[in-house]
């Protein structure tokens, strides 16, 4: 299915969604956000940022966290949720300006805590199939100037390039560091050998039997010097393919939202609660045979898969991603394929009409978090290499070509980030570790120094 888009039910149940639509017309208004922005939820919470205890409500749109306050002066709060950086169970959201929200539901507390954690962890996305496919090179084009950025492309690399060399010297430094912390920890434990030595000699020198101690007292065994520290290496291995995997928050009979796993197979669905530390949760599953239709909610971002089974809820599966369209294609596909006819798929009043039935959707959601699989892209599938030809193509190809190779780049300055903060956190351990045993030792030290002056002066 090339470029199918289906129709919103204009005339029909539109009342159903008129109070989604007026809560969000409003949102809009207040925190000034663009016409897609859609109120999925809204919570009435808490505002505890700044040492504050402001009542109000709490609106989650698709990419927005807002809040707006019940009484006194109006209070707007607007957070990105892409601006992000932490948050916490108590709903504690740390963005990268270094700024502190803090929300406390007044009620349904863990739904609001899945519902935006979730959004945060898994950002909203959609994909318009007739804005990808469109090609937007400039045809006036002098024959000095190249249609793709290649120089640009280049530098990217370079830079790329330099960013690694400083991550790999900075890690071979903390392997330095983490070598002589190990030396140090060996003479701190010839150390205390020695002073287990001392303490003998003070004993003995106090008794009257001091020759005979000294002949039969056993002799400390050295300790072996410690290994020096293996500097890990992490493997990559290589993931047999899987079933598409989508995180999601499943919507109970009783309309609680959690956590879960839905895996897609060729021709079932699987789906699993994820709840931590819950010692029975939930899970179903059903054949895309059972399946009789896909319904967008008016409330966005929630899907509704009927099914033909008796009983409202197993009749049915409700849920909330932000990757619906990913969702949607992937069970439109499957159905194709064993039927080979269409699933009924229907947009409700207030849901945000997409693309579905084709490929495309399902290679570009593929690099989305949240979403597992193993399908890549191909050269021959490549969209843009069906409308260049010549010079523009090699141009095109020598771009992407870069472009990749500053890709494995970065990713792989990405890992060595990561194993450079363990290592800097593992030193400042070792060090601090290191310190407390000097410490330690210089007052032993002090402390025999003493008992050995005493016995002097007697």
């Amino acid at each position: 299915m090339s470029e199918k888009v289906s129709q919103r039910i204009e005339a029909r149940d539109r009342s159903a969604a008129a109070d989604l639509i007026k809560m969000s017309e409003e949102v809009r208004q207040d925190f000034s956000l663009s016409d897609t922005e859609d109120v999925v939820q809204c919570y009435k919470v808490i505002n505890k940022s700044n040492n504050n205890s402001i009542k109000g409500k709490l609106f989650i749109t698709q990419n927005y966290f807002c809040f707006r306050s019940q009484y006194g002066k109006k209070l707007y709060v607007k957070i990105q949720i892409s601006s992000i950086k932490e948050m916490t169970n108590e709903i504690k959201i740390y963005d990268i300006e270094g700024r502190m929200y803090y929300f406390v539901p007044q009620s349904q507390e863990e739904e609001c805590f899945n519902l935006m954690y979730y959004m945060y962890k898994y950002p909203f996305s959609v994909l318009d199939l007739n804005i990808y496919k469109q090609h937007t090179v400039d045809d006036h084009e002098s024959n000095n100037q190249r249609k793709f950025d290649i120089e640009t492309a280049q530098e990217a690399l370079v830079t790329a390039e330099e960013m690694k060399k400083i991550k790999e010297e900075n890690y071979k430094l903390l392997e330095q560091q983490q070598r002589k912390i190990e030396m140090i920890d060996q003479l701190l434990d010839k150390t205390d050998k020695y002073l287990g030595e001392i303490d003998d000699s003070i004993k003995a020198t106090k008794s009257l039997i001091y020759e005979l101690k000294l002949r039969y007292t056993k002799t400390k065994q050295v300790p072996p010097p410690k290994e020096e520290a293996a500097v890990l290496i992490e493997e990559i291995k290589e993931t047999p393919p899987v079933p598409v995997e989508i995180q999601i928050l499943w919507k109970l009979e009783n309309d609680d939202l959690v956590p879960a796993t839905m895996k897609i197979f060729d021709d079932h669905i699987d789906i699993v609660e994820t709840t931590a530390n819950k010692k029975k949760t939930l899970s179903r599953s059903f054949s895309i045979q059972e399946i009789l239709g896909l319904y967008m909610r008016a409330r966005p971002l929630h899907l509704q898969i009927a099914l033909n089974q008796s009983g409202k809820e197993k009749g049915r599966i409700r849920l909330c991603s932000t990757c619906l369209q990913f969702i949607v294609n992937e069970i439109y596909i499957r159905y194709l394929k064993i039927f080979n006819k269409q699933l009924s798929v229907t947009f409700e009043p207030n849901s945000q009409v997409f693309d579905y039935g084709d490929l495309m959707i399902t290679k570009t959601f593929m690099n989305c978090s949240g979403i597992k699989g193993q399908i890549k892209f191909t050269e021959g599938e490549d969209m843009a290499l069906r409308v260049l030809t010549g010079k523009d193509r090699e141009d095109y190809l020598a771009m992407k070509k870069t472009n990749q190779k500053t890709v494995e780049i970065l990713d792989s300055v990405a890992k060595l980030n990561v194993k450079t903060t363990k290592m800097a956190d593992d030193s400042m351990n070792s060090v601090m570790d290191v310190t407390t045993r000097m410490n330690e030792q210089r007052q032993l030290i002090m402390e025999r120094k003493k008992q050995c002056d005493d016995i002097i002066k007697k």
